[in-house]
């Protein structure tokens, strides 16, 4: 787990999304069924698997704007899916987490590169249909050219983006194009031409997209940005550039400060769902009721902070002494307890004459002296465990401070229930709660 606060990043010289002086929330980093050394989303060199693509093109897509997919693939007119956003919002992610293996995507950032066919993404299949055309490809790459000529072969490629979904739909495949071009004056300028098309408009974060393309492209983006027609793009590339240095070189130290931060990440050879485990002992060391245990209890009772003795015993003195009086009243007046290497619990009988309503049982003290490793929890279930399997004992009563919310959640979470006429918590045979008047 990761302790952190989180606030809204503001500019460029505040380009973190990370702040420890805000409100805690906490993180945890892993899911059920997870192998040790297993990577689910990510290859050995940091790439994504296809299950990574669809994992993370899911959780894109919970904050992208989509529309039409429903038509994306039933006929020859609805056959292309576009995908919009600026550098570094997930499009390329999300265009491979939802294609399938037939499906033909097209990266435009790669295809107006010059040395696009060097590209792992390059679609040469999309380049061989343009050419076909007569499409001029060579002049939409070349940033030296007029940029009214260059911008006119760009949109040239965008007129021929519905034929080649056609031709693909007639071969079996399905058509994504990607890129921030088709957001812009770049590329299909009339914004009502995706009205009936399958669309998906990318969320854009200006901050968060600013350090993702600039951490995957890196210096590339100084170049990137002279090839760029749209002066509002344009910025936003110079804007990555002038503060490129800033992004790649965040520290640990500029994100958490000087503070420390609590991490949990689990040990080697832990199971799921199984908290019995090093380093918690919950199960107990002894349960009978003896001398040694005897022993046990207040050798714990006496290393407990003065608070949390009175919290059993509210009129106990400052000085440390034994829960019991003698180990003989121990022996005689304990119906049971459960005793690990860093808590106890005790039901102590309950003489008859203060019985209630002719109930007979049992008064509840819990000590731990490790306290947020579930041993109070573990110690009350294996209290709970004897009561249920025992014919003896009809009611528990338990006495809680209402202001020690930590013995309450104990109670609560083990089936104990706030006595209505009283501040203790009960935990009762089925017979026995008619006569508390807890039914």
């Amino acid at each position: 787990m990761q302790m952190f606060g989180r606030r809204v990043v503001r500019d460029a010289t505040d380009i973190l999304a990370i702040d420890p002086e805000s409100s805690e929330d906490i993180s945890h980093h892993g899911i059920k069924g997870q192998k040790w050394g297993v990577r689910r989303y990510q290859n050995p060199d940091g790439s994504l698997t296809q299950e990574g693509y669809i994992h993370y093109a899911k959780q894109n897509m919970k904050k992208a704007k989509a529309r039409n997919l429903d038509k994306w693939g039933k006929d020859p007119n609805h056959n292309v899916l576009y995908i919009i956003g600026t550098s570094g919002s997930g499009k390329s992610t999300t265009a491979k987490g939802l294609a399938s293996n037939d499906d033909s995507i097209i990266h435009l950032d790669t295809l107006l590169e010059k040395e696009a066919h060097k590209s792992p993404s390059f679609n040469k299949d999309f380049e061989h249909f343009l050419r076909n055309k007569g499409v001029d490809i060579d002049k939409a790459r070349d940033a030296t050219i007029d940029k009214k000529e260059r911008w006119k072969a760009i949109d040239d490629i965008g007129n021929h983006v519905e034929s080649y979904g056609r031709d693909c739909y007639n071969r079996g495949k399905r058509v994504i194009i990607e890129g921030a071009q088709m957001g812009d004056d770049t590329m299909f300028p009339d914004k009502n031409y995706f009205k009936d098309k399958p669309t998906i408009t990318m969320k854009n974060n200006y901050i968060r997209n600013s350090i993702r393309a600039s951490r995957r492209d890196g210096d590339k983006l100084i170049d990137t940005a002279k090839t760029v027609l749209d002066p509002k793009r344009k910025n936003w590339y110079n804007y990555i550039n002038k503060n490129i240095d800033k992004i790649n070189n965040l520290s640990h130290s500029t994100l958490f400060g000087n503070r420390t931060y609590l991490a949990h990440h689990g040990i080697k050879g832990q199971q799921w769902g199984v908290q019995n485990g090093p380093p918690y002992p919950l199960k107990p060391t002894a349960t009978n009721i003896s001398d040694k245990t005897y022993s046990k209890i207040n050798e714990l009772y006496k290393s407990m902070p003065l608070s949390d003795r009175r919290l059993i015993d509210p009129d106990i003195s400052d000085e440390p002494q034994d829960y019991f009086s003698s180990p003989e009243y121990y022996k005689n007046n304990t119906a049971f307890n459960s005793v690990s290497d860093h808590g106890f619990v005790i039901a102590e009988k309950i003489p008859k004459e203060q019985n209630i309503d002719g109930t007979n049982g049992v008064e509840i003290g819990i000590g731990v002296t490790k306290k947020g490793r579930g041993i109070g929890t573990g110690l009350t279930k294996n209290l709970v465990d004897w009561f249920d399997n025992q014919n003896i004992y009809d009611v528990m009563w338990w006495p809680v401070d209402k202001q020690n919310i930590g013995s309450i959640r104990i109670a609560e979470k083990n089936g104990f229930i706030k006595d209505p006429l009283g501040s203790n918590y009960i935990y009762a045979k089925e017979h026995a709660k008619t006569k508390l008047g807890i039914v």
